[in-house]
C-alpha cells in the first residue's frame, strides 16, 4: 500500500496544504485552504479520495 503524506501549515484564517507519495514525489502541489465551510469540506473530499495510507503531519 502507498503511503502518502500531506503536510498542513495552520495559519488564522488559512492552511497551506501539499500532499506527497512515499517516493516525495508530489500529488498535489502546495495550494491554499481557507477555513470557510466549502474550502474545508474540498479539502475533506480531497483526503478521502486518496488511495493509500494517509498520514497529515
Amino acid at each position: 500500500m502507498t503511503r502518502i503524506s500531506v503536510g498542513v501549515d495552520v495559519s488564522k484564517n488559512r492552511s497551506t496544504v501539499c500532499i506527497m507519495d512515499q517516493d516525495g514525489k508530489f500529488i498535489m502541489r502546495p495550494f491554499l485552504v481557507w477555513h470557510s465551510t466549502e474550502e474545508l469540506d474540498f479539502l475533506a473530499d480531497t483526503l478521502k479520495r486518496l488511495n493509500g495510507e494517509v498520514r497529515v503531519i
